[in-house]
């Protein structure tokens, strides 16, 4: 998976404890979750899948995309903000 990937690689560009730790935590996360995908995807259970995916996944990737934002407002000079 990219996603997970792209959180363990970036881990090196980080300069504090405190701005990794979260990126950690999302990284443990997706290793639960995505083992948890294997047996309904192999079954083709839908409703499982989607459960996981509504539950798990989508709570967890919002998480990431309000880590990566906050990572962003601390590290870019914004010019031109609404």
């Amino acid at each position: 998976l990219w996603i997970y990937q792209m959180i363990q690689s970036v881990d090196h560009l980080l300069s504090s404890e405190d701005q990794i730790e979260p990126l950690r935590e999302i990284a443990n996360k997706f290793d639960a979750i995505i083992p948890d995908l294997e047996y309904p995807v192999e079954s083709k259970d839908t409703v499982a899948i989607g459960d996981i995916l509504t539950y798990e996944l989508n709570p967890t990737l919002s998480k990431l995309f309000s880590v990566i934002r906050s990572l962003i407002d601390n590290k870019v000079v914004r010019t031109h903000v609404n």
